[in-house]
């Protein structure tokens, strides 16, 4: 293995523990308000998405699948075979499937359910930390 891809893959792994911790981080809110959630959510969704902080200036969730894609095609070219990368977020082939496998690993991550019409309906970064908020029951 190259150093090179060897520094991607350490960088994948680290997007990965990243979005475990804002959850743990998340569980352990004595209050969970949209005030200290969202920059848990946030945090989040950039890590799944293998995005970096000012990749996220835009709230919206399928812009940020876009990225996202992007940024995967983009590791494909330095040599990452995509079966190197989770199955989950950061491996999906369109934005709309990025969108679905994250509102799906959201449910698992934060014992949440919603409705297929509801994840729809999140659009962005904001709504899904409202919801978040409204539907965690520990």
């Amino acid at each position: 293995m190259t150093e090179e891809r060897k520094r991607i893959l350490d960088r994948i792994k680290k997007y990965q523990m990243g979005a475990a911790r804002w959850v743990r981080e998340f569980k352990e809110l004595p209050e969970k308000t949209i005030d200290n959630v969202y920059p848990l959510i946030e945090h989040y969704v950039r890590d799944k998405f293998l995005l970096r902080q000012n990749d996220c200036v835009d709230g919206d969730l399928l812009v940020l699948a876009d990225i996202s894609i992007r940024r995967t095609l983009k590791l494909r070219k330095e040599g990452v075979d995509i079966g190197d990368i989770s199955a989950g977020c950061s491996g999906a082939s369109s934005v709309i499937a990025k969108k679905v496998l994250l509102m799906k690993a959201a449910q698992e991550d934060f014992d949440i359910s919603l409705t297929a019409e509801e994840s729809a309906a999140i659009r962005t970064i904001e709504e899904l930390a409202q919801f978040i908020v409204m539907r965690y029951k520990r």
